[in-house]
């Protein structure tokens, strides 16, 4: 379900998806999650308060996503994940801060549910316990 959610996540690997869902349930926030670009432009809405994206995706570049992201009013923050090192996300960083998009964090795949509970404190999603 993808309808007024909190949080999208976008990734291509179904388990990383959930997972990634299931962290930000347990921390009381509704998601949705999507696993390519056509589902990505129907669940996008303005309620939306964070996307975590995966960079690489078999159908399209992650970074092809920000533009309708950047269009929406309040723009939400954007968490990258990727397994393809530092190198690659913080080029992907600096794109994606240069489109007026909040880069709120990156995750480099794989890591822990504690790993996403930071950033969603640091973005105030969430309390820091």
């Amino acid at each position: 379900m993808t309808d007024a959610v909190d949080v999208l996540v976008v990734d291509d690997e179904e388990e990383i998806a959930e997972f990634v869902a299931d962290v930000v349930e347990m921390n009381d926030l509704s998601v949705g999650h999507v696993s390519n670009p056509d589902e990505f432009l129907g669940a996008l809405h303005s309620g939306i308060k964070l996307v975590i994206l995966d960079l690489r995706m078999p159908k399209i570049d992650g970074l092809h996503l920000i533009p309708p992201i950047a269009e929406l009013n309040p723009i939400p923050a954007v968490i990258l994940m990727s397994g393809v090192g530092d190198t690659e996300i913080n080029e992907a960083r600096a794109k994606v801060e240069a489109a007026g998009v909040r880069v709120a964090g990156t995750l480099n795949k794989p890591f822990f549910a504690a790993d996403l509970e930071v950033l969603l404190a640091e973005i105030g999603l969430i309390s820091a316990d």
